[in-house]
């Protein structure tokens, strides 16, 4: 269970004279057969009784930050689950709202192999070389920003995407 930040930032492999090598060993985070909560309720009380406090996880809601920032690879799944965050649904809460950052990776920001992504907040995917590799994975997500990768924002094979997983219809 993640409640507080996480921060990855310059994992890859190093051959001299080369100071930074292209052979997947840098990954942010890399799960296998494994799942991952993000904690991130905007509604706890601690035992005042008072209300967005960080007493229960000792972070308040502006403290979860989630950056995998200059490896080889962000964040790798293989055949493991992502889940949890919050999601806010006006501008003004917008600073409660649960980001996951993916930028500036030398391969891929995002990379899931017969893995589920199911998040709530914003997946922020951006100047890497592809942005999201998916294959054989679902990727649930309710705000979404890919931009500025060299190649390709999104590339599924063999996967389901879902967007605004959360939107309710209108008649």
């Amino acid at each position: 269970v993640l409640s507080r930040g996480l921060v990855s930032y310059r994992n890859y492999g190093i051959t001299l004279p080369h100071p930074r090598v292209s052979n997947g060993l840098g990954i942010g985070l890399h799960a296998v057969n494994s799942e991952i909560t993000i904690k991130h309720d905007l509604t706890n009380t601690d035992k005042y009784g008072r209300t967005n406090s960080s007493w229960d996880h000792e972070a308040l809601s502006e403290d979860l930050l989630l950056s995998f920032s200059r490896n080889n690879i962000g964040i790798k799944l293989e055949s493991s689950v992502i889940r949890g965050g919050t999601n806010t649904t006006t501008a003004e809460q917008d600073n409660g709202t649960s980001y996951l950052m993916c930028e500036n990776n030398l391969e891929a920001g995002l990379s899931l192999v017969d893995s589920t992504m199911d998040l709530d907040g914003r997946l922020d995917v951006y100047h890497n070389y592809h942005g999201i590799k998916s294959k054989n994975s679902l990727l649930k997500l309710n705000q979404l920003t890919v931009e500025g990768n060299t190649r390709i924002g999104y590339h599924g094979i063999n996967s389901e995407f879902i967007y605004n997983k959360d939107v309710s219809k209108v008649d």
